[in-house]
């Protein structure tokens, strides 16, 4: 076989191959960065909330106990739709998720956190800005380690500077694939450099406090 009838082959393969697999190995056998040893190491500074480093950097608190499901306002409804803005990692600013990729699953009540089907954002380099590390990351170790790629399940974190995010979910766990973001790292769309997203009070609790 020549040269140019193997690249033919190989962009036909490409082409064949769909976007789920070319936008795995876009991501596949990069690196993951460590996770910070602080808040005061994230490259945004002012995050005043007590929750970021616990949940974000030291992962000594999950998710399911933030309730932060990252929508404006008191109602459990709208969700963000600011198309000037997108959900960012609250440690270094990096665009994560357009606003209108956010999606919820009902009871409410069970679903505490914001999340997305669709695939996160690509930094400049064309990689995505989100990485996955596998199950487990940033319990047992923190150091950098190769990025297992798209659609690997298990925790993820910010490509560009290494904080945690959540958790990727497969099909044959939740139904259809997903992340599942804390919504303390995020910084919401419009959001000021060091927000994050505020804790959800939902309507079952202000009608009790009333």
């Amino acid at each position: 076989m020549t040269r140019r009838a193997c690249l033919v082959l190989i962009s036909s393969s490409l082409v064949v191959a769909g976007a789920h697999d070319v936008t795995h190995s876009l991501s596949l056998g990069s690196l993951c960065p460590a996770i910070p040893d602080s808040a005061a190491k994230c490259p945004l500074k002012g995050i005043s909330d007590v929750e970021f480093e616990p949940v974000c950097i030291t992962r000594q608190e999950l998710a399911e106990q933030q309730n932060r499901r990252c929508m404006p306002g008191k109602g459990p409804a709208p969700y963000y739709k600011d198309s000037d803005g997108v959900f960012k990692c609250a440690c270094c600013g990096a665009p994560l998720w357009e606003p209108s990729k956010q999606f919820d699953q009902l009871p409410a009540s069970s679903w505490p956190w914001p999340s997305f089907h669709s695939p996160p954002l690509n930094g400049t380099d064309g990689l995505p800005n989100v990485c996955h590390r596998g199950p487990g990351y940033g319990i047992t170790q923190r150091n950098a380690t190769a990025d297992l790629g798209m659609h690997a399940k298990g925790e993820v974190g910010c490509r560009r500077c290494g904080a945690h995010l959540g958790d990727f979910f497969d099909s044959q766990e939740e139904g259809k694939d997903h992340y599942c973001i804390d919504g303390v790292c995020l910084a919401p769309p419009g959001g000021k450099p060091g927000s994050v997203c505020t804790p959800t009070v939902s309507s079952e609790v202000t009608a009790i406090a009333v």
